[in-house]
């Protein structure tokens, strides 16, 4: 049997970053549409709104007086202060896709910010969300996840309270890990804020399954994504006797099956901005492939 793991698909915020490029060209059907940046971490979805929208991606090779007046596409990971003087130095509009679940952290830290509190963040280097998150004050204090097992958590009793704002998407093994040493060593009030909930709920949900010995897993995901690569780090940890894949199309799927055990389930969970259809598709070839691979021994059995 052929299982998903729900929530799959686009998250909310992917789907109002998609949704707001696709505005832009329904109101305006002669804009030109420049992608500065991939808008999620995924090459298929990507590819599918640059299409749909008749978008281009940013060069510097070309001439920058040919973007004056379009309109510049800034990530679902957040629009930084850097990228609004770009576009505004290319004398261009832009489109701030920015996930409202990441625009509401904002807020957070802002209002922490302005009543004195300390605010640190936890998250992966040179990530987008990172960059986003560390531009918004200068008091905000950023923390490398490579550095989880090296900071000097003494130092934290310089302060009185900390307020810790983790990447969204970062792996619940690291930020539990890091809140265990800062509750070790921090003699101050702690309060540290949640991971993105529409990632725990796929997480949780993949975590409640009961598996047996011959069952298998397959995570549909980008490679760059971070949620996805989580997804199936968690499913890798919570179930060391079963399989545990993570491929981005058709043709990964081709070349898994032969591991795939056909006398157990198969569950297929997916990260937040891989494409439904896809992850259909492969539910599909899946449910079709193993129905025959299981008719396959019977049928030779009555010959």
């Amino acid at each position: 049997m052929v299982t998903y793991i729900t929530p799959y698909g686009f998250c909310y915020g992917v789907k109002n970053s998609l949704n707001k490029v696709r505005e832009i060209r329904k109101n305006r059907p002669q804009a030109r549409i420049v992608f500065v940046h991939p808008l999620v971490h995924n090459q298929t979805t990507n590819e599918l709104i640059y299409k749909e929208t008749r978008a281009t991606c940013y060069s510097p090779d070309v001439p920058q007086k040919t973007y004056r007046g379009a309109y510049m596409v800034f990530p679902a990971h957040g629009m930084t202060n850097v990228d609004k003087r770009f576009a505004k130095s290319l004398q261009a509009n832009y489109i701030d896709c920015t996930c409202p679940v990441l625009l509401n952290t904002k807020k957070m830290i802002k209002k922490n910010l302005e009543n004195g509190k300390t605010v640190f963040f936890l998250g992966k280097r040179n990530h987008a969300e990172s960059r986003f998150m560390c531009d918004i004050d200068k008091r905000v204090q950023f923390i490398g996840d490579d550095e989880i097992d090296t900071f000097d958590y003494t130092k934290l009793n310089n302060y009185s309270a900390i307020y810790l704002y983790p990447q969204s998407t970062l792996s619940k093994e690291k930020l539990d890990k890091f809140n265990s040493n800062v509750k070790k060593y921090f003699k101050g009030k702690y309060v540290p804020h949640h991971l993105c909930v529409e990632c725990l709920k796929r997480w949780n949900n993949g975590r409640k399954i009961v598996p047996s010995i011959y069952d298998s897993f397959i995570v549909v995901t980008d490679p760059s994504s971070s949620n996805g690569t989580e997804f199936a780090n968690i499913l890798k940890r919570e179930f060391t006797m079963n399989k545990v894949y993570t491929i981005d199309s058709l043709e990964q799927l081709k070349k898994i099956k032969k591991e795939i055990d056909c006398r157990g389930d198969i569950y297929i969970g997916s990260a937040t901005s891989t494409p439904n259809k896809l992850i259909e598709k492969v539910g599909r070839n899946l449910k079709i492939w193993s129905f025959y691979k299981r008719l396959l021994p019977r049928v030779r059995g009555r010959k």
